[in-house]
This record gives structure tokens, sequence and C-alpha cells, in this order.
């Protein structure tokens, strides 16, 4: 596991005893990357290596931005933020209490994740900076002192979590090895605790950590020999009334929308028509939500043609001879707007498309 994806474990929570649910109760179903998430991938793969300092040196600086400073990057950040946070909106906003503390809840941790997300693709000393100047625009004292601690101690526990998950195999021990991996998800709580208190580790990861100590202690359970078909029912059942409210909706909703996905595959490998998916999704999620699956289908279908469309510019756009590539993509970008229309945003994803797809060719 590389360093990016070694941290965006840690900042987003993924949790150790992964596929938990879709493993214990139905194989798992392959579906499409979403977009978001491909640029995610085109922005850390396809650009250049950044160079950063690790996030527990980021606390060591000696010299750090001026509170207008970092309001002013931030400001600046959010006025053109990079392509997988163009559709995506703050997840919401800090809570207080009636003293003006900072109330540290789950909404904190999104906020977080949020900015994480640029890992890989921004400095950590920089993604300290975006946070610090976002609480600086939303928060007054005595909160806004509370969150920049807990920032800190956020990016000591991202970096201790970094040298912690070197030391095992971690997908080796959610495959073969539940008994220990039980004592590392024990391992993670107290690494967490120490990090970021009490009060943070309950609002950021305990759920996350009820979850996987339910989906742990079924694995142990089923690896019993000789059991018989009702005891494995019964052991999933118990699993599924050990888990958090929230999860157990969770898990039922997303059920839903593995079983949908594979009933609109099986209906458009068959040559079904658009009536006849639209009414298949009525029969299983309603009228209204089968409005929005359809369209979302004519918003795909009306994407891929502009995919299409800005492809085919690219392979035959005059006037390029003796730009420099960064003179030759405005030029194209400037092009594509005007012939096909495409908005400002709807470039900046064709362009990390691109990207996508150029990485994914030089590798193969």
């Amino acid at each position: 596991m590389n360093k990016k994806s070694a941290l965006v474990v840690a900042v987003a929570g993924i949790a150790l005893a992964a596929g938990g649910y879709q493993y214990l109760f139905k194989s798992a179903v392959s579906k499409p990357a979403d977009i978001r998430q491909q640029l995610m991938a085109s922005e850390a793969e396809a650009s250049k290596a950044v160079v950063e300092m690790r996030p527990a040196d980021v606390l060591k600086r000696q010299q750090k931005p001026t509170p207008e400073q970092l309001k002013a990057n931030y400001q600046k950040f959010m006025a053109n933020r990079p392509p997988y946070l163009d559709d995506v909106e703050l997840p919401g906003e800090y809570s207080v209490d009636e003293n003006g503390n900072l109330i540290v809840n789950g909404g904190v941790k999104d906020m977080l994740d949020y900015f994480m997300l640029g890992i890989g693709d921004i400095p950590f000393d920089q993604l300290h900076d975006l946070i610090a100047g976002n609480m600086y625009t939303s928060l007054q004292e005595p909160a806004l002192s509370q969150a920049l601690q807990l920032l800190d101690n956020y990016f000591s526990y991202v970096d201790s979590y970094d040298q912690w998950e070197k030391g095992f195999d971690k997908e080796q021990l959610v495959a073969n090895d539940p008994a220990n991996l039980k004592t590392l998800m024990q391992d993670l709580e107290n690494l967490r605790r120490q990090h970021l208190g009490d009060e943070a580790y309950e609002a950021f990861f305990a759920e996350e950590a009820q979850t996987n100590a339910a989906y742990v202690d079924a694995r142990i359970a089923l690896q019993q020999e000789g059991l018989s078909e009702s005891e494995k029912a019964a052991i999933r059942e118990n699993l599924e009334q050990s888990l958090p409210e929230s999860v157990r909706v969770a898990q039922k909703q997303a059920m839903v929308q593995v079983d949908l996905a594979e009933k609109t595959q099986a209906l458009v490998n068959s040559g079904a028509s658009e009536q006849e998916i639209y009414q298949a999704r009525v029969e299983m999620v309603g009228e209204e939500a089968a409005q929005r699956l359809q369209a979302v289908d004519a918003e795909e279908k009306a994407w891929e043609q502009k995919r299409q469309q800005y492809k085919a510019l690219l392979t035959d756009v005059p006037g390029t001879d003796g730009l420099s590539e960064d003179e030759k993509s405005q030029y194209i970008a400037d092009v594509a707007q005007k012939e096909l229309g495409l908005s400002a945003n709807e470039i900046k994803r064709m362009q990390a498309l691109d990207r996508i797809e150029s990485a994914e060719s030089s590798v193969q």
C-alpha cells in the first residue's frame, strides 16, 4: 500500500473488516467507479509527485502563516477548487454550545475528510493551512482555539497511523486471520484515543469500531467447524442485530442498490427497452426513485455523447502547431467551449479524464 492510500484509509475511516456485509451475506458486485473517484485517482497518479513533509513535521514548522493569510489562502482555494471537489459542497458547519465551545461531533470529522481528499495532490502543510483557514473563517473563540488544537491532534494521529499500518499485512488479516485482526483493532482504538482524546474518538470512530467488532466476531464464529446452515444463519442474524441502527439502515439501502444494479444490468444485457427498465425500477424502488434514475441515465448518455465529441475534436483541432502544452490545452478548451458548448467545469472533467486515459495507456 502506498503512502496516499494508507493515509486515505486513516482519514476516511475505512473499516479494517472491509466488505463485511457483502462478504457474509452476499457476494460483492463490481460497479463502475464514481466519476469523482476517477478524478481523484487521476490527479494523484497523473500529476507530478508532490514533495511534502510528513503530517507530524507540519506541526513543528517554525514559520506559519498569519490568520489573515490562512483565511485568504482558504478563500482562494474554495474559489478555484480541484476537479474532484468541483461538485462536492462543504459537508456542513461547525457546531458550538451556548458558551461558544466547539461541539466535537461527526460534522467536524466530515469537514476534515473533505479537505483530506487532497492527500497526494496537495502537500500536508498546505492541507493543514486550508483547514485552519476554514476554521478561522468559520469560528470565534473559544471554539476556534479548540478546533485548531483538534486539527493538530488529527495530523499527529494521521502520521502515527501511517507508521502503525506499515507493521502488518492488513489484506491478509482481513481475509485469513480475524482473531489477530481483532487485536489490531484494539491497538487502533488505543492509538486514536491517545492522539485525539476520548471525546473526539467517540465522535469520529466509535460507530465504525462497533461495526468492525461485530463483523470480526461473526467471522470468527463462522470459522467453527461443523456448523449447520441454520447455525450460520443465526450468526448472521446476530451480527445484523449487533450493528448500530444507522449502519443497518445504510446496509439495507446499499443492498437495494446492489440488487437494482444487478437487475438493471441483466435487463440491458437482454436488450430490454427503456420502458421495461423503468418499470422494473418502479417495482423495486418506487416511481419517484425510478424517475430520478431515468434522469441520471439521460445525463450519463448526454455526457458520453459530449465525451465522444470532445475526443473527436482532440484528434482534429487545427491551429495548435508551435504551441506549448499549456497553450495547446487552453486553445483546445476555448474551441471546445465555443464549438461544443462545454462549461468550464465540463472542460476540467474532460481534461482530468484525458489524464486518466493517458496514465492507463502508459502503464499498459
